[in-house]
């Protein structure tokens, strides 16, 4: 148990950094392009991230289980999913290259575009991931992503000495994911675990598919509904605006990574008993977390915005103070997903994130004219809410959870929290005795 603390320990730190080095990183940035620039580069990198649902085929989480249970085909399974995923990457690459030279946009952006969606092939890297996931590795992608966030840190600081545009950024940015795939796949190959065509098996990756098309599509949703604000502020409101309503977007995005990591430490309590008293305490941390947190983040941001993005983001500040609260939301949906899985609800997935998906749309038409980037983050919100929260009330199974959720919500996950706390002190006291 010690040795799975510590290497859960040092996974928590290396985010830790990673987050506040590519933070540092971004404000940098942003403030030495601007916000049109900003904007321009951020667009594409939505785009990026829209497309990475269908060229990783939905296949990360799946991985998992297969390489814990198929030993003696981990190669086989490793090649075929790996030249499956280069080949939908390429095939992704080539059609959306060639639409963008007939779309009515600066040439800017075209370029950043194209460079910006070199990295898909690179992608495939998350196949090392679950690979050393399934066998309690997880430490190894953390030292070779850590190395792998040190040169391209470097190489960002380098491009900031010299005032590089946007171009180089983007390319930055890129070899973010090149240089790290090319470090995990050098480790892959020092355990003897390489990619070879003799070893790929149609059969596999059809097999594969029939598990993974349902989690291709709802990911896709839900990728589409908290990035539609993006593209759409960009299509009324254009790319300066959208520079400075991406700023606030990352600042909210942050800070997830801890009650997200609150919400995986305990998801086992649940998995294992899912009973009334294991759901509330589990929703209680979630909210606990993601809630103090936010106020966190608004805090930090009052004192420390200005000084580390420019008076050029001013706009961004009110946003931020929304867009964080969706992000509360949204972990809580994450939080519902995992209960899903435990009473065999996961459809209810794809349900909310198609209701999450309209709303955000009919609200960005609506508000984005009239109110600017304070309606597109309050489309946002509301979309979060209604998806991540209310859509429960969408079937019987699920009101339990609705009605324990809401009371997370109003006690703020207190008492969850005093029980862990209470739990801790009680053991400690009886180690001392």
């Amino acid at each position: 148990m010690h040795g799975y603390l510590r290497n859960a320990g040092w996974i928590f730190v290396e985010k830790i950094v990673r987050v506040v080095i590519t933070f540092i990183l971004f404000a940098l940035i942003s403030r030495q392009l601007g916000p049109e620039d900003t904007g321009i580069l951020s667009f594409s990198q939505s785009i990026v991230t829209m497309l990475l649902c269908i060229t990783g085929l939905g296949l990360d989480s799946i991985l998992i289980k297969e390489f814990s249970t198929n030993k003696q085909d981990e190669n086989k399974i490793y090649s075929t999913v790996m030249i499956s995923k280069i080949a939908m990457s390429l095939l992704v690459m080539i059609i959306c290259g060639g639409i963008i030279f007939f779309i009515d946009i600066s040439q800017l952006s075209k370029i950043v575009f194209l460079i910006s969606l070199a990295s898909l092939v690179f992608q495939s890297q998350t196949t090392f991931y679950s690979y050393f996931q399934a066998n309690s590795k997880s430490s190894v992608v953390t030292k070779y992503s850590f190395i792998a966030l040190l040169l391209s840190s470097f190489l960002k600081v380098y491009f900031l000495a010299i005032k590089s545009d946007v171009i180089w950024f983007a390319l930055s940015y890129s070899l973010d994911v090149i240089i790290s795939c090319i470090v995990l796949e050098y480790q892959m190959k020092r355990l003897d675990i390489k990619i070879k065509f003799s070893n790929f098996d149609p059969q596999v990756i059809k097999t594969l598919l029939r598990q993974s098309y349902p989690i291709i599509l709802s990911s896709l949703i839900i990728i589409l509904y908290t990035r539609l604000d993006q593209v759409m502020i960009a299509k009324m409101l254009g790319a300066k605006e959208l520079g400075v309503f991406s700023v606030a977007i990352r600042m909210s995005d942050a800070y997830s990574f801890i009650p997200v990591a609150v919400a995986t430490s305990f998801f086992p309590l649940l998995a294992s008993n899912n009973q009334k008293e294991n759901i509330r305490l589990y929703f209680d941390l979630v909210y606990f977390s993601a809630f103090a947190s936010a106020i966190l983040v608004i805090s930090f941001s009052f004192i420390f915005f200005e000084s580390l993005f420019g008076s050029a983001y001013d706009g961004a500040l009110p946003v931020l103070c929304i867009t964080v609260f969706s992000t509360v939301f949204a972990v809580l949906g994450g939080a519902c997903t995992n209960y899903l899985v435990t009473i065999n609800l996961t459809y209810m997935r794809l349900v909310r994130a198609v209701l999450g998906l309209l709303i955000n749309f009919i609200l960005n038409i609506i508000w984005i004219p009239k109110y600017g980037l304070l309606g597109a983050a309050f489309a946002s919100l509301i979309s979060q809410v209604f998806s991540s929260y209310i859509g429960n009330i969408l079937n019987k199974r699920t009101w339990e959870c609705f009605r324990i959720q809401t009371l997370s919500i109003i006690t703020f996950g207190f008492f969850g929290v005093q029980s862990i706390a209470i739990k801790i002190i009680r053991r400690k006291y009886a180690e001392k005795g």
